[in-house]
């Protein structure tokens, strides 16, 4: 397993994403850390572009109302 991005998420928390698809979260003061597998990862990218999409839809309706 080899890492291939480290992210600060703020807070003392730390994101790390493994060439395996898996991802670890970490907090350094609490020495506390969450394994999350490549499915629940796949699952939560999902989740975020979907959200993503739906307030760019949004965005793009409220700027047509007001042009």
């Amino acid at each position: 397993m080899q890492l291939i991005k480290t992210h600060d998420i703020g807070l003392g928390w730390c994101a790390r994403m493994y060439d395996t698809g898996e991802m670890c979260i970490s907090h350094d003061a609490t020495s506390y850390h969450l394994t999350i597998p490549k499915e629940s990862v796949d699952t939560l990218t999902d989740i975020v572009a979907q959200i993503r999409n739906e307030r760019a839809e949004h965005d793009l309706r409220e700027w047509a109302k007001e042009n």
